[in-house]
């Protein structure tokens, strides 16, 4: 119980320390950069480990639309491995 606890702990922080830098790359990098889309993937994996799948689709949804942005549309590796992730929801 105790160790459950202190996972869940470690994820919220996790989640925590992603939001900040999320906010400082936007402000240095704006909102349409590939780091940005790696953060909210990063984000959309935490919230899936914690069993929050609306908030970790949503994460998904952002990341890849800034991926089509910036790259027009999404090779086949990575919109695959998007939708692994979705499915592992």
């Amino acid at each position: 119980m105790m160790m459950l606890m202190m996972m869940m702990m470690m994820m919220i922080v996790m989640l925590t320390m992603s939001m900040m830098m999320l906010m400082i790359m936007m402000i240095l990098s704006g909102l349409n950069h590939t780091n940005i889309a790696e953060t909210y993937d990063h984000m959309g994996s935490i919230c899936s480990s914690r069993h929050e799948y609306e908030e970790a689709l949503a994460y998904y949804e952002k990341a890849m639309n800034i991926k089509i942005h910036l790259l027009g549309q999404i090779d086949r590796i990575d919109s695959e491995g998007w939708m692994d992730e979705c499915m592992n929801i």
